[in-house]
């Protein structure tokens, strides 16, 4: 919350943002007490829709903006007018704003991937959705305030064309193809902060008693129901096949099948 109180000060003052500010330390109060999962989401809830209406009106610079629509002329509003959240952008703003999310979104999924982390189970801020990594949204939550930040520093960082977006049949906004590349430092700033949110949840959930009793109830069942190995049958050691390695999968594939060939006997 910290983080979401210093991208609020970086706004200009108006009766929104202190709106905003106060219920983002009503906020931070209040997680100190939160017991449960259902208890911090009420808490994001509250406070996300003030964050979101101050940050609306932050002002883009447009050459010749008189010929732009009226809506265009800031970030706008986080939710889309078709009603489908914030995926369909109505302004270029926000149509940025999703760029920086996707780009975060798949470095998230490759850092939860990297370390072991299957990105499609969630921890419970948000609720499991068929075809989405859950996962990759938790890790989110606190990297957001630095994707927010990245985008009011590009959003200021020139002036606008109405070259640099286009607009759907719709009304749908979207960066047009070829639009230049984000600086390295950016990129960069916004990489290490998802490597280092990754890697605390990993240790944090390694810690977790919840893990750690699950674990020990797998480990009592198999140890219940195992029984002894005959000798006759040859166990083959396959090394487990990682997410980000397609011949380690060949690998694994041959040793198996020399141990179906070779350890009983005949190829007939």
């Amino acid at each position: 919350m910290s983080r979401y109180l210093k991208v609020l000060g970086t706004l200009k003052p108006d009766d929104k943002v202190s709106v905003a500010i106060e219920a983002t330390e009503r906020a931070t109060a209040a997680l100190k007490g939160a017991r449960t999962i259902a208890e911090v989401r009420k808490v994001e809830a509250d406070c996300g829709a003030t964050y979101h209406a101050a940050l609306a009106d932050v002002p883009m610079r447009w050459r010749d903006a008189d010929r732009l629509p009226h809506h265009w002329q800031t970030l706008g509003q986080r939710t889309s007018i078709f009603g489908q959240g914030a995926r369909s952008a109505t302004t270029p703003g926000q149509a940025l704003r999703n760029f920086l999310g996707g780009l975060a979104s798949a470095e998230i999924a490759v850092a939860c991937r990297t370390i072991g982390l299957d990105p499609g189970m969630g921890i419970g801020l948000h609720h499991d959705v068929r075809g989405r990594e859950s996962l990759v949204w938790e890790v989110m939550e606190p990297v957001r305030p630095t994707l927010d930040q990245l985008n009011l520093d590009i959003l200021a960082s020139r002036v606008w064309r109405r070259g640099d977006f286009h607009e759907l049949p719709s009304g749908e906004v979207r960066l047009r193809p070829d639009w230049p590349v984000l600086k390295p430092d950016f990129t960069a700033r916004a990489r290490s902060l998802v490597a280092e949110v990754t890697r605390q949840l990993q240790v944090a959930l390694r810690r977790s008693q919840v893990v750690a009793h699950a674990v020990e109830h797998v480990a009592a069942v198999v140890a219940q129901h195992a029984i002894e190995t005959p000798d006759s049958i040859k166990i083959t050691a396959i090394n487990v096949p990682t997410v980000l390695s397609g011949a380690r999968q060949k690998q694994a594939r041959r040793a198996e099948r020399r141990g179906l060939v070779g350890g009983h006997g005949t190829k007939d």
